[in-house]
């Protein structure tokens, strides 16, 4: 037994399939780091304030500090929408 509530998981894709994709292809991937000073950042799906708070916290900095424009293609309604340039609501 773990006793704590900061546990989260959530396997939605296949890592090695995914790491061996981008094994050779240099900057394909972005790490947390660069959400905070990337120009403009597309997120699809999920909901980073609830699922990933530092990627969130590093969001609204970006978009707040470096006038970073963020665009969010959702199913549902996500506080980032607050901070983004255009939202576009997905099918369910």
């Amino acid at each position: 037994m773990l006793r704590t509530n900061n546990i989260d998981h959530e396997r939605t894709a296949d890592y090695a399939a995914f790491a061996r994709a981008l094994a050779g292809h240099k900057d394909k991937a972005a790490c947390l780091r660069d959400t905070a000073t990337a120009p403009a950042i597309l997120l699809i799906g999920g909901n980073p304030t609830e699922e990933h708070p530092l990627l969130a916290w590093n969001l609204r900095t970006n978009v707040r500090l470096n006038r970073g424009k963020l665009f969010v293609a959702n199913a549902n309604p996500i506080k980032l929408e607050r901070q983004a340039k255009a939202t576009l609501r997905l099918p369910r």
